[in-house]
C-alpha cells in the first residue's frame, strides 16, 4: 500500500481521466537508477538541468584535480539518491504550477486502482 495524490481531477464536475494523474509519495527506484531520464520523462526540466550540472561540476572538479577521484562516486550517489526521495515531490509540485492541483490523498496498491477510488468515493460524496 502507497500512498497518491490525485491531480487534475475537476472541481466542479467529475475527474477528467484523460488529464488526472496520480503521484506516489515513496521513494522513486527509477528516479534513483536513472536521474535525469526520469527527470526529463517527466517534464522536470530544470531539476534535469541541475543535476546534469551538478554532475558535470563533480566530473569537472575531478579533472581539474580539485576533488579526489574516490569522491566522485559518493557525490553521485547522493545527487542520485536526492533523485529518489524528492522526485515524487518534484513532480507533484511541477503539476500544481501547470494547472493541475492535488485533489486528494487516497491510499491503494497503484495509481489506477487510486484512481479508481477517489472517482468512488468522490460519487459517493456527491450522492
Amino acid at each position: 500500500m502507497a500512498f497518491f495524490t490525485i491531480h487534475g481531477a475537476d472541481a466542479l464536475g467529475g475527474a477528467r481521466p484523460a488529464r488526472a494523474q496520480t503521484v506516489t509519495s515513496d521513494f522513486s527506484w527509477a528516479a534513483f537508477a536513472f536521474g535525469p531520464l526520469w527527470l526529463l520523462a517527466h517534464r522536470l526540466w530544470l531539476a534535469a538541468f541541475a543535476f546534469i550540472l551538478a554532475e558535470g561540476a563533480v566530473f569537472g572538479a575531478i579533472l581539474q584535480g580539485v576533488l579526489a577521484p574516490q569522491a566522485g562516486l559518493p557525490l553521485s550517489f547522493a545527487l542520485s539518491l536526492l533523485a529518489g526521495l524528492e522526485g515524487h515531490e518534484w513532480r507533484r509540485r511541477a503539476l500544481a504550477r501547470r494547472g493541475l492541483p492535488p485533489e486528494d490523498v487516497v491510499a491503494a496498491s497503484d495509481g489506477d486502482q487510486a484512481l479508481a477510488a477517489f472517482l468512488n468515493a468522490r460519487e459517493a460524496r456527491a450522492s
